[in-house]
């Protein structure tokens, strides 16, 4: 059956670190079209009919592509699978052209940030800080969101949840060094932040708070900013 070899081939891939959460769609999808046609292995013709079903030409070219590394997997195991043709669609991702804030934009939005409603909640300290800290170090948003309390240590941040799934399912960690302005004061167990400067660029920074005290969760930490327009020249954790 082609649903047990898709199993097979998630579970392999996924043993060294892969999502597959779109792969393992389209292959059910495939998987269940090939068996309305009575096929138990990959069959060139049903592949390029099942991948022709594609909204455009870069989404048929995926699918096929999707296909073929499936069929590789699958004719190691089992000559009878055929491998469709790879000149069966062309393709291409079209990638977006990056937009690139200004130091006044990023200024703006954090400012802004701040302000969000509702009034006592922590929302406005949440996503001022999160854009403060992509902006001032260039993490990757799945980087950030993934942080967690015993992340902070006095040498900097801890990056566990990296860009490539592999690297973070073998143990691969990257550090992100504190810059020379900021001060840990109080050990590891307690990294409490009373303000902070982040900054993408040298000599330009803000106040903004990384993180409220424990004791005071649902209020303004004692040494919040403000005016985030203000610069604050130092960090103290």
């Amino acid at each position: 059956m082609l649903s047990d070899t898709v199993n097979t081939y998630l579970s392999v891939r996924r043993a060294v670190g892969f999502k597959l959460k779109t792969i393992e769609k389209y292959l059910a999808s495939y998987a269940s079209f090939a068996a309305a046609r009575g096929d138990l292995r990959v069959v060139s013709k049903t592949a390029l009919e099942w991948a022709a079903l594609g909204a455009s030409k870069t989404q048929r070219a995926n699918r096929l592509n999707v296909l073929i590394r499936f069929a590789r997997f699958a004719r190691a195991e089992d000559s009878g699978h055929e491998i469709p043709p790879e000149s069966g669609f062309c393709g291409y991702w079209p990638r977006r052209s990056p937009y690139l804030f200004t130091d006044d934009e990023v200024r703006r939005l954090i400012f802004h940030a701040g302000r969000l409603g509702p009034p006592g909640a922590l929302r406005p300290y949440t996503y001022s800080t999160l854009f403060g800290l992509l902006a001032s170090t260039g993490l990757r948003i799945s980087e950030a969101l993934s942080l967690h309390l015993h992340d902070v240590t006095s040498e900097g941040l801890v990056i566990r949840e990296t860009k490539s799934a592999r690297a973070a399912s073998s143990g691969f960690m990257r550090q992100l060094p504190w810059p020379s302005n900021i001060t840990f004061n109080g050990g590891v167990s307690s990294p409490v932040a009373t303000s902070a400067s982040l900054s993408h660029v040298e000599g330009a920074s803000w106040g903004t708070p990384l993180r409220p005290t424990p004791s005071k969760r649902f209020s303004k930490p004692p040494a919040f900013n403000a005016n985030p327009m203000v610069p604050n020249l130092g960090c103290t954790i």
